[in-house]
């Protein structure tokens, strides 16, 4: 049984940090540490005119992005890389191996107010920018009653 140290300022913190420590293994650990490097970090901004969908991709060319919008979704995708193979020196210790380098993979659910046909795209500075146009809300119309 492991001694748990409490702080006088942080005490429920460090419990919660102790029993998740105890019943995490470092397989688990090192899957979500993955699993949290590998998503797409992105902004959704609005405005009147439009929607605009913001996503890093850092080291990614623009021609390894593949955009589609099909039955309301838009989704985001990096084609996979072929990586060359590294020599790696024997005497070398890993101790930290963040880089990804296999594909990101993002989906959104878009309102059914857009222009499909106007959506644009670029990329800039490893930003992936996606430029959804809105539909002008249709204006009431009045029947005169004869």
């Amino acid at each position: 049984m492991k001694t748990i140290i409490r702080s006088s300022m942080f005490p429920f913190i460090s419990l919660f940090d102790e029993f998740f420590d105890n019943q995490t293994s470092d397989e688990q650990k090192q899957s979500l540490q993955q699993t949290k490097s590998c998503q797409m970090p992105i902004d959704i901004l609005e405005n009147a005119k439009e929607f605009k969908i913001m996503a890093n991709l850092p080291g990614i060319a623009k021609e390894e992005v593949k955009i589609a919008f099909l039955e309301g979704k838009l989704t985001i995708e990096t084609l996979p890389k072929v990586e060359k193979e590294q020599e790696v020196e024997t005497e070398q210790k890993v101790h930290s191996c963040e880089r990804y380098c296999g594909t990101y993979y993002r989906t959104l659910y878009i309102p059914e107010n857009i222009e499909i046909e106007k959506i644009s795209a670029k990329m800039e500075n490893g930003v992936l920018t996606v430029v959804i146009p809105k539909i002008e809300p249709k204006k009431q119309s009045f029947i005169n009653i004869e």
